[in-house]
């Protein structure tokens, strides 16, 4: 399949019919080839979840809208190495020569998170009095939307519910970018030592490096 082609499968609206028929095939898979697909769900509650979500879908949707969907039942199943990502465009060759000349300022930034609330821990070149703020949006959307989000996209092992914060933390950056595509900007809305403030991340062209040459002063 061409770059073109793919691009216009992710972006366009898939019928009713052939998302039912996605989950159908997916929840078939599953059941072949998972090792331990009833370990933590029973098989009537998986039967009950993946019918559910058939039934709820009722009107055309785009791979990612679809995703959004089917992420939540998979995480649903209790399997912490069971997962799947959210479709993703094809860069061509232009772009991604392109990407190599350019760096995302927000990509410099550690996050950790405590108590379902986010920090920035560490990376914060431009401006190291960042580190320790709360993130309380990110492009106008509240922090607590967010986490609650991409904690429907992932699961631990079982019942273990301190392992979110530490992953939401940890992998951040790559949760929001995977989630929210490539932005040319990213607002942050933040507070530290009562003060509430905002800094925007912006992709910009990398720095080059000059030689310099040291000369021996006799």
């Amino acid at each position: 399949m061409s770059i073109k082609k793919h691009n216009e499968q992710i972006s366009k609206l898939h019928s009713v019919k052939d998302l039912r028929k996605d989950i159908d095939e997916l929840y078939s898979e599953l059941k072949k080839y998972h090792p331990r697909l009833y370990q933590y769900r029973t098989k009537e509650v998986l039967d009950y979840k993946f019918d559910s979500l058939k039934k709820s879908l009722n009107k055309p949707l785009n791979s990612r809208d679809f995703y959004k969907k089917v992420v939540v039942v998979i995480s649903q199943m209790g399997h912490g190495h069971t997962a799947i990502s959210p479709p993703a465009k094809i860069r061509t060759k232009k772009e991604r020569k392109l990407d190599l000349k350019m760096k995302n300022e927000f990509n410099e930034l550690k996050f950790e998170t405590l108590n379902s609330k986010l920090f920035i821990s560490d990376g914060a070149e431009s401006d190291s009095l960042l580190i320790g703020a709360q993130v309380l949006k990110i492009n106008d959307e509240d922090i607590s939307d967010i986490y609650v989000n991409y904690r429907k996209t992932f699961s631990s092992d079982g019942f273990n519910t301190t392992f979110y914060d530490k992953v939401i933390g940890k992998h951040f950056k790559e949760l929001y970018l995977k989630n929210n595509g490539r932005q040319d900007s990213i607002q942050l809305i933040l507070s530290l030592k009562d003060s509430l403030f905002n800094r925007t991340f912006k992709r910009v062209l990398r720095k080059k490096r000059i030689a310099t040459i040291s000369k021996k002063i006799h």
